[in-house]
């Protein structure tokens, strides 16, 4: 799951239980200025 982060300039991955549902953050970001969302583009 990606997650647009404003107050820091990133974008974070954070990996999901397909399971449980839960959350866990992978420690891995995307630096970009001013994130205000994202679209997934599939070929």
């Amino acid at each position: 799951m990606f997650v647009a982060n404003q107050g820091n300039n990133s974008v974070a991955v954070f990996a999901i239980d397909p399971g449980a549902g839960r959350l866990t953050d992978t420690g891995k970001s995307i630096a970009v200025p001013i994130p205000d969302g994202i679209t997934l583009y599939y070929r």
